[in-house]
């Protein structure tokens, strides 16, 4: 999403890929999701982005629990 919004961004108002002191992380996301929505207003990224992120976390109560029934 980041490449996409910086494609239409001009070069000094770009947001930068990794960790930058001007953009603290949720605020960071907030932008991107915001800029994203406004220049592809049918875009489908921040569907996929939602849904891996639920399968993410899925992943992650999953492997907890078989973990938690190793550990016993």
């Amino acid at each position: 999403m980041i490449g996409h919004v910086n494609r239409k961004l001009p070069e000094d108002e770009q947001i930068p890929y990794f960790f930058s002191f001007s953009y603290p992380y949720v605020s960071k996301a907030t932008t991107i999701r915001r800029e994203y929505k406004r220049f592809y207003p049918n875009g489908h990224l921040h569907t996929v982005r939602i849904v891996l992120n639920v399968l993410g976390l899925i992943l992650m109560l999953a492997s907890a629990i078989q973990l938690s029934h190793f550990v016993q």
